[in-house]
C-alpha cells in the first residue's frame, strides 16, 4: 500500500536564494484586482534530466469555484525571464519541488513568480481568496525575500472551516510542498512599516485535478 503524501518542509541553499532575489525587481504592474499590491510573472514548465524546460506562453485562468476573488477571467501575465529560469537556483528549486512532491519527470507544472508589495503603513492581503485550494494535487511555495513587513504567516488547514494546523512565517529560502487535494491554505495580511515592504515567492502547481 502506498503511503499518502501530505506535506514537506525544506530550505533552499543561501547562495541560490541570493541568485533568485534580483529577478523580483523587474516584475511589471498589472491591471487586475490585486495588481496594485500583488505583482506577477507566470510560465509553465516541465522538468527532466535535471533540466527545466519552458513551455509556450499561455494565459492563466481559474474557475470562480476555486477563486471567488477573480475567477473566470483569462489573465495575461508576462513570462518568467529566461535569466531566472535558466539559473542554477531555479533548477534547484524545481529539483526540490519534483522530489518532495513525488512527481514523475515531465509532469507539467505552472509557476507564479509573485511580489507582494505594501506601501508605507499599508496593509495588504497575501491571499485575498481566503482559505482556498488551487485545484492541483501538488503545490509548492518557495519564499525568497521578506523585508520591511510584519505579518504574512502562512496557514495550512485540514478543512476550509477549520483552524490552521500549521501557522508559520516563512523566511528566505524556506519552502512548503503540500498535497492540495487534502489540505487548504491561506495567509495572514502583511503591513509595511515606514518604508515600502516586499514579500517575494514562487508558487508552483502540478498534477492538475481533472
Amino acid at each position: 500500500m502506498t503511503t499518502p503524501f501530505y506535506l514537506k518542509l525544506g530550505k533552499l541553499s543561501e547562495t541560490n536564494v541570493q541568485q533568485l532575489a534580483p529577478s523580483f525587481l523587474n516584475i511589471p504592474e498589472n491591471e487586475y484586482k490585486d495588481g496594485d499590491y500583488r505583482l506577477r510573472r507566470y510560465s509553465a514548465f516541465t522538468f527532466s534530466g535535471n533540466k527545466v524546460n519552458k513551455l509556450p506562453y499561455r494565459s492563466f485562468k481559474q474557475s470562480s469555484e476555486l477563486n471567488k476573488f477573480q475567477g473566470d477571467i483569462a489573465r495575461e501575465y508576462p513570462d518568467i525571464e529566461a535569466s531566472c529560469y535558466e539559473s542554477d537556483a531555479f533548477q534547484e528549486m524545481f529539483a526540490q519541488f519534483y522530489t518532495n512532491a513525488e512527481l514523475p519527470v515531465d509532469t507539467e507544472v505552472e509557476v507564479h513568480q509573485l511580489r507582494m508589495r505594501a506601501k508605507p503603513n499599508q496593509t495588504i492581503a497575501i491571499a485575498p481568496e481566503g482559505v482556498h485550494q488551487d485545484g492541483f494535487n501538488r503545490i509548492g511555495m518557495f519564499f525568497v525575500n521578506y523585508e520591511n513587513l510584519t505579518g504574512g504567516e502562512l496557514y495550512v488547514h485540514e478543512t476550509q472551516d477549520s483552524k490552521p494546523m500549521l501557522d508559520h512565517l516563512f523566511k528566505e529560502g524556506e519552502f512548503l510542498v503540500l498535497n492540495d487535494a487534502l489540505f487548504w491554505h491561506s495567509a495572514n495580511e502583511v503591513q509595511a512599516n515606514q518604508e515600502t515592504g516586499y514579500f517575494d515567492m514562487f508558487v508552483i502547481t502540478g498534477d492538475k485535478i481533472k
